[in-house]
Formats: structure tokens, C-alpha cells, sequence
């Protein structure tokens, strides 16, 4: 009989210890200068083409600056706490988002609401992962397109 209290405690401290180990998981940095690799990346017709993104991670937030050359295409800043925030919002079309971190992978699933006669409605899934090296980033996106990324050396100091 007192076998099973030590045995319960001791499940107790194990699930305890699970829970604390789960909760203090790395998460992983994706902050940093990333330039398309065009051989590794499955791009569709899409334009104007990403060819660099520079990342900046503040926890809670990942902030994307996109770039097509010189010219740059937009920034977007996407919180990492799972909570539904306001991506944009136009007279036809409302887009919420919801991101967070799932091990190597920041995922991103934004739920788009067009305001036509029928009410439309979609969700988007990206994925961005990280290699375990820190210097591959891919881009996984709803549509198939797939983008790699490969992270820009800091330039060597004179």
C-alpha cells in the first residue's frame, strides 16, 4: 500500500519534468540576411520574385523585409504567441494571422475573408525552417512554390 503514493509521486515529478523541458525548448533564430538559391528553390510564375529577405527576431515578434534586387517589395511583422492579429485589411478582402514555433519550423496560417455576394473564404500555411547548420532557410508556401534560402556571411572586417 505505501508503494503506490511513491509511485504516483514519482510520475508526478517525471510528467513535471516533461512539461518543464517542453516549455524550455530553443527556439530557433531566424534573424539574419537570407539570399534566394534559385537552383534549390521550386518557384512558380509568380512576380515580382523574392530574391532576398533580412529577418528580425524580437520575440514575440519575426519582422520579414523583402527584397527583389534594389527594390524592395514590403515588410510584414508576425507574432509568434499564436494569437490571431490583423495581417491587412482591405475594402474587399480582410487577412488574420496566426504564427508560432513549432521546433526548427515558424508557421504561419492566415485565414483570408473575401467580402464578395457569397463570403469566400481560405486559409494560407507557410513554413519556415531552419537547418540545423543556421545557414539554410526554406519557405514552404500553400501553393507548392518552395523558396531556399541561403544565410549572407557578414562581410570580413579590413
Amino acid at each position: 500500500m505505501k508503494r503506490i503514493p511513491a509511485i504516483a509521486i514519482l510520475v508526478l515529478f517525471w510528467n513535471l519534468g516533461v512539461v518543464a523541458a517542453t516549455k524550455t525548448t530553443a527556439i530557433p533564430n531566424l534573424s539574419g540576411t537570407w539570399v534566394l538559391d534559385p537552383a534549390g528553390s521550386k518557384l512558380g510564375q509568380s512576380q515580382p520574385r523574392v530574391s532576398m529577405v533580412v529577418i528580425e527576431q524580437t520575440l514575440p515578434n519575426v519582422r520579414f523585409d523583402y527584397w527583389s534586387g534594389e527594390r524592395n517589395l514590403g515588410v510584414e511583422t508576425i507574432s509568434t504567441d499564436g494569437e490571431a492579429r490583423q495581417r491587412y485589411s482591405t475594402r474587399i478582402e480582410k487577412a488574420v494571422t496566426y504564427g508560432r514555433f513549432e521546433k526548427s519550423t515558424f508557421r504561419v496560417l492566415t485565414d483570408h475573408v473575401i467580402n464578395s455576394y457569397w463570403g469566400q473564404q481560405y486559409t494560407e500555411i507557410e513554413e519556415w525552417t531552419i537547418s540545423t547548420d543556421g545557414n539554410t532557410l526554406t519557405h514552404k508556401l500553400s501553393d507548392g512554390k518552395i523558396e531556399v534560402f541561403r544565410r549572407q556571411k557578414p562581410a570580413a572586417q579590413p
